[in-house]
This record gives C-alpha cells, sequence and structure tokens, in this order.
C-alpha cells in the first residue's frame, strides 16, 4: 500500500472543495489518509508521548480534577517592580 503525504492547508473562503459522495472516495486512499499519523503537530515528540498531558487531552471537557504535575516555583532575587515601572 502506498502512503501519500497530504499538506494541511488553511481554509479559504474564495476557495471552491469538491464535495464527495461515499461512493466517489476510493477506500484504500481514505485509509491512507486516516491512519497516517506523521503529521506534524507542532508538539515536541517527547511532549506528544507524555503520559499526564494525554491522559488530561483525552479527557477534555469531562472532568476538572486532573492535574498536570509541574515542579514548584522559585525564589527570584530580582524585583521585577524596579525592572518594568
Amino acid at each position: 500500500m502506498s502512503s501519500r503525504k497530504v499538506r494541511v492547508k488553511k481554509l479559504n473562503v474564495k476557495t471552491t472543495l469538491p464535495v464527495l459522495r461515499e461512493d466517489q472516495i476510493d477506500p484504500s486512499e481514505y485509509e491512507a489518509l486516516t491512519t497516517d499519523n506523521q503529521i506534524a503537530t507542532g508538539v515536541e515528540q517527547a511532549e506528544e508521548n507524555e503520559y499526564h498531558l494525554q491522559t488530561i487531552l483525552k479527557e477534555a471537557g469531562t472532568s476538572n480534577d486532573q492535574e498536570i504535575p509541574v515542579p514548584p516555583p522559585q525564589e527570584s532575587d530580582i524585583n521585577y517592580d524596579e525592572l518594568y515601572p
């Protein structure tokens, strides 16, 4: 099965888009488009595989009790009020 890369383009109101019926779609082409996981997401690979982030994204909108663990904030000697008056 050959897979082809599809460049995701922004939608434009001036560009006409074809409307296809189910019987007009080539099943092998549709399968290649839906199973291709090589689409760039703009997120680093390590972050895409991060467990806590994935569980929260999967449960988005279903519960609010999930938290992503982060290190505690650190004190700073810099007085930002003086730097940015």
